[in-house]
């Protein structure tokens, strides 16, 4: 064998070992990591229309690496918090975007049936 043919093969045997290095589980386990996709279990405080942010009470969002406690969030389309009101228990989805925590989604159980999440135009 030349001394490229052994260099391949190296190659191949160390992408191998690496692939399995960092492959979740080794056992076919999956750890799901939370993702601004998920949604959050809170409950809206207050909503603040003028400064668009509202404040929720929400479970740990580990993506965002936020304790369980009330935070405000920002929301730049009104259209997200449209069916909610201050005591509702709802379901979210939020994330940071340049430096600022912001509200994407809120379902609100016992909106109008068959209502699709709202969720702003402006990041999709």
């Amino acid at each position: 064998m030349t001394h490229e043919a052994t260099s391949m093969i190296s190659r191949r045997h160390q992408l191998v070992f690496l692939c399995a290095y960092i492959a979740p589980g080794f056992g076919g386990r999956i750890h799901a990591q939370p993702s601004a996709n998920d949604f959050i279990a809170g409950e809206i405080v207050k909503i603040d229309a003028e400064r668009g942010e509202v404040t929720l009470r929400h479970e740990p969002i580990a993506h965002l690496h936020l304790p369980a406690r009330t935070t405000i969030f920002r929301y730049v389309d009104a259209r997200v918090i449209l069916r909610a009101k201050a005591g509702d228990k709802v379901r979210f989805r939020a994330d940071r975007f340049e430096g600022t925590l912001q509200v994407t989604a809120v379902l609100v159980p016992g909106a109008a049936p068959g209502a699709a999440p709202l969720s702003p135009t402006f990041r999709q």
